[in-house]
């Protein structure tokens, strides 16, 4: 996806989740037989090496730093972590407004923990593991997938007590 964000997460009246704004989003690894002919490639855009595309406050350090050979499916782990942190803290995760502060916290906080941030909230540390494990530095320490960090949330939901 490349830019999610709260704003680009919504939640409908059944309790399912819709990703909204797909103008960033690049294919990664190959296509099966059923997705050929969902996608024209002669047409695609491009993103060039320094490309820096999405939203500051939740887009991976890899990204920022425009290494687009580097963003892949672990980006967009590195966001929902950010999204997540958010939920659990009320906070988000890197400063709001002074951009350059923004910059600064996304390219040197390495596996963010929710109880560094001193609100009076019980955040279980199951929770605040994945927060880190989904927000470190380098996107080889991450979860590998989205859906690794929805089973680890599923994990925790269905844990007795």
């Amino acid at each position: 996806h490349r830019d999610l964000k709260p704003s680009n997460v919504m939640l409908g009246d059944f309790g399912e989740i819709y990703v909204l704004d797909w103008g960033l989003v690049k294919l990664i690894g190959r296509l099966g037989a059923a997705d050929r002919g969902l996608v024209d490639a002669s047409n695609a855009a491009t993103t060039g090496q320094g490309s820096v595309l999405g939203t500051p406050g939740y887009m991976s350090p890899e990204q920022l730093r425009g290494e687009v050979d580097r963003v892949d499916q672990r980006a967009d782990v590195y966001s929902l972590g950010s999204i997540l942190f958010e939920l659990l803290v009320r906070e988000p995760l890197h400063p709001r407004g002074a951009t350059k502060e923004k910059l600064i916290s996304v390219l040197t906080t390495d596996g963010a923990r929710t109880r560094s941030r001193p609100r009076g909230l019980s955040v279980p540390d199951a929770l605040d593991d994945l927060v880190a494990r989904a927000t470190r530095l380098h996107p080889e320490d991450r979860l590998e997938t989205a859906s690794a960090m929805s089973e680890a949330i599923e994990a925790y939901l269905d844990a007795p007590g």
